[in-house]
């Protein structure tokens, strides 16, 4: 395996340290035991908060921010269906908020293209994606909502193709459970403080 620093490396150490902090957020802990639920159902996948073209398009969103490559990519991790779950335990601003930025990409391909997202080819996708990414310093007026929503889609990508089983032992190399013998706790001895 080669030692290189690469992309995806580099997202991955960031999203692993970044999981825990978010695992603080109430939506996303209270979507886990739901994805254990939802996995042990089977394989066959209905939204639960989008309708069925927002979760295509939101399918290929994910798919562009984290492709398939030497290792998996966000659609094998289900990474879609985690955020739709999530978004559906999430208060009313959130879902709507997600909800509008969908749209906004549906839309602004309509205006570009006459087509929506998912019917354009790769690369008129992409450039609609490069025009709204966080990697431009600042946006025009009208590419502010856009630039929003795909910054957050961007985050929620990130956490739940790390987070999943897929990511963690395919991406990550990590094993698939985690035994923990004993906790130790604080390894101080008697008689000192904690610092």
């Amino acid at each position: 395996m080669s030692k290189r620093t690469t992309r995806r490396k580099v997202l991955a150490v960031g999203a692993g340290a970044f999981g825990y902090a978010t695992l603080q957020a109430e939506p996303i802990r209270a979507a886990i035991p739901a994805v254990a639920a939802y996995q042990a159902e089977g394989s066959g996948w209905t939204p639960r908060l989008l309708t069925p073209a927002q979760g295509e398009l939101l399918a290929v969103l994910c798919e562009h921010i984290l492709p398939r490559t030497d290792t998996p990519g966000a659609r094998d991790a289900g990474v879609h269906e985690f955020i739709d779950l999530e978004l559906s335990l999430a208060d009313g601003d959130d879902q709507l908020t997600a909800l509008g930025g969908l749209d906004w990409i549906d839309r602004r391909a309509m205006e570009l293209h006459g087509s929506s997202f998912v019917a354009l080819d790769a690369t008129h996708q992409l450039d609609m994606l490069r025009e709204i990414s966080d990697e431009h310093g600042d946006h025009p007026p009208e590419l502010l909502a856009g630039a929003a929503f795909f910054s957050d889609l961007k985050r929620r990508t990130l956490f739940a193709f790390y987070t999943s089983k897929v990511g963690r032992t395919e991406a990550l190399g990590l094993p698939d459970r985690v035994r923990v013998e004993r906790f130790r706790g604080c390894q101080h001895e008697p008689g000192e403080s904690h610092v």
